[in-house]
């Protein structure tokens, strides 16, 4: 059945979190389901002026070490929108901040998937380093799976949906400019209106996005006949839940943006199958 085990708790930042025994809520799984258990998490969107994330604080943390396996998926910094004076700052602190998660969390294994926010070469080399320094850290660019399961972080839905088509995208987002001061103040005018909100659900619906994930999936020999029963992706900033398309169930946690919704979404670990790109 699918995990639609989320229940919004108070929260200023519409933060909502998965129906699971480590947090204070009522478990809709019986236990034998969920002796091993991963995190999914995404599109932080750190060091920009619309991020919340920073209000997960003490939940994350909580979620993560009641969790085998924590797998970011993507955009987890922004480099097209980030504060900080310059790209070497940036790289620093997103360094700094994964660095810091996993001393906090030294015997869960954690997983970084890359996402079109945070391709930047210089950070990608940066955490290629890191996880030299640490046998729990890896790092996928692409795509990630875990027995029957398949991470990605989602933005091949705005091409072919094919692996090559998908490089030639990150390509030319590794290129992309931070922006300035005025257009920071320009797209705070948009989030104020909630227009993101209202264009990730009338542009995110799963049954425009996750035919074009199954048709991904597909092309890299990892859909439904290659057994995928559960897909987990990130940047369309719109929550899914369970939604089912031909046989496989399709999850996203939104984004803790101002004004959006989002989860801490839990999976099962089935097996020891494992492999990515």
């Amino acid at each position: 059945a699918a995990d639609r085990g989320a229940v919004r708790l108070p929260s200023a930042n519409g933060v909502t979190y998965c129906n699971c025994p480590c947090l204070p809520t009522r478990c809709l799984h019986p236990l034998t389901q969920m002796n091993r258990q991963g995190l999914f998490v995404s599109d932080f969107h750190m060091f920009t002026r619309r991020s919340v994330a920073a209000g997960l604080g003490n939940a994350l943390d909580l979620a993560a070490s009641e969790s085998d396996i924590v797998v970011f998926g993507g955009d987890l910094i922004d480099f097209k929108w980030s504060t900080w004076p310059d790209t070497e700052q940036t790289i620093a602190n997103g360094v700094s901040w994964v660095s810091n998660f996993l001393a906090r969390h030294p015997q869960r294994q954690v997983i970084y998937l890359v996402g079109n926010h945070d391709c930047h070469p210089r950070f990608l080399d940066r955490l290629r380093a890191l996880a030299d320094q640490h046998d729990t850290f890896e790092l996928f660019e692409f795509w990630l799976r875990l027995d029957d399961t398949v991470f990605l972080h989602g933005d091949v839905i705005h091409g072919q949906p094919q692996h090559a088509a998908l490089e030639a995208q990150r390509k030319l987002w590794e290129q992309h400019r931070t922006q300035g001061r005025i257009a920071n103040l320009l797209y705070d005018a948009v989030f104020a209106a909630r227009i993101p909100r209202w264009v990730a659900r009338w542009s995110s619906q799963p049954e425009t996005i996750c035919p074009k994930l199954a048709a991904y999936l597909d092309d890299i020999g990892q859909g439904k006949a290659s057994g995928t029963n559960r897909v987990y992706f990130g940047h369309t900033h719109h929550p899914v839940d369970g939604y089912e398309f031909e046989g496989m169930q399709f999850f996203n946690p939104g984004a803790p943006l101002k004004h959006m919704s989002y989860n801490l979404l839990r999976f099962p670990i089935t097996g020891d199958r494992r492999d990515g790109r």
